[in-house]
């Protein structure tokens, strides 16, 4: 029971993988570029058309030739997380590959996707927790020097009074 529910789940996340495949090539080809996006990609037509229609995933190399060839993001292309036509934040490629990583690239891509924003949030948790730290040690830097500025304007006034 559990197999198949992870093989429904593997097989409901390749139609949006599918969808933004499609969405790259025809905003670089048109809606007839098929051919032309496939030999690009150095594959063949039929497993091009297998990739759109979502009936197989794109290994990793073409995954990665896709994004370069569109400059669209693999992040966004894997996931959808993101913009169509910007280059990755790299908090977002860390987190997919630590995704990847802790699950392996055939993994169930949902499980994947949450494991990356799960990965991105705590990465910039973090990195808003060193911000914070760096505002306060910032600040008491600053009072510091706010509190010796006017011990020198006593000093200062000490030393004109006599």
């Amino acid at each position: 029971m559990e197999q198949a529910v992870a093989y429904r789940r593997i097989m409901d996340a390749r139609p949006a993988l599918a969808q933004r495949i499609r969405a790259v090539r025809t905003v670089r080809h048109g809606n007839r570029g098929q051919s032309d996006f496939a030999r690009e990609l150095s594959v063949k037509i039929r497993t091009y058309w297998s990739y759109e229609k979502g009936e197989y995933r794109p290994p990793q190399d073409v995954l990665q030739r896709i994004a370069d060839l569109t400059a669209c993001g693999l992040v966004w292309l894997l996931t959808g997380f993101g913009t169509m036509g910007e280059p990755d934040d790299p908090l977002a490629v860390a987190a997919l590959a630590e995704a990847i990583e802790g699950y392996g690239p055939e993994a169930d891509m949902d499980i994947i996707k949450d494991q990356t924003l799960a990965n991105v949030i705590a990465k910039y948790r973090a990195l808003e927790k060193l911000l914070a730290e760096s505002r306060s040690r910032e600040e008491r830097l600053a009072l510091q020097v706010q509190q010796l500025d006017e011990k020198l304007k006593r000093l200062e006034k000490g030393n004109h009074r006599t």
